[in-house]
């Protein structure tokens, strides 16, 4: 995730995490540590099974983590569902949105060698 923010030059972030406090607090502190400045931080309330969520309760939080001075929101947490709602929100907020799941794959594409445009899914796996 921390490759996918510098590839797209992002420096603060909107944080929104489905972790308890303790879990997400710690998060905030890592990105804070690798340079970046935490915005805001907004956590989803009442998660019982990250598995369980369902994209409209993802897309609520980021909704709720965009604030005026984020250059992008950032949801953490790979199986929060979020892969179906990143080119919704970005067009609706216009600013990158950067998922746990999103950057997995743009990271996994690169890695293979692999720079071809991913339609649907957000600037950066445009980029």
């Amino acid at each position: 995730m921390l490759a996918a923010l510098e590839h797209l030059r992002v420096r603060r972030i909107g944080l929104a995490t489905p972790y308890p406090e303790a879990i997400a607090t710690a998060g905030a502190a890592y990105w804070m540590a690798a340079g970046l400045e935490v915005v805001v931080h907004r956590r989803l309330d009442g998660v019982r099974n990250i598995y369980e969520e369902t994209e409209e309760r993802a897309y609520a939080l980021g909704r709720q983590t965009d604030v005026a001075g984020a250059d992008a929101v950032l949801i953490s947490g790979t199986g929060l569902p979020t892969a179906g709602i990143v080119g919704r929100l970005e067009r609706e907020i216009d600013k990158p949105v950067i998922t746990s799941q999103t950057a997995t794959l743009w990271w996994a594409l690169r890695a293979v060698g692999i720079k071809d445009p991913v339609r649907g899914y957000g600037r950066l796996l445009m980029s």
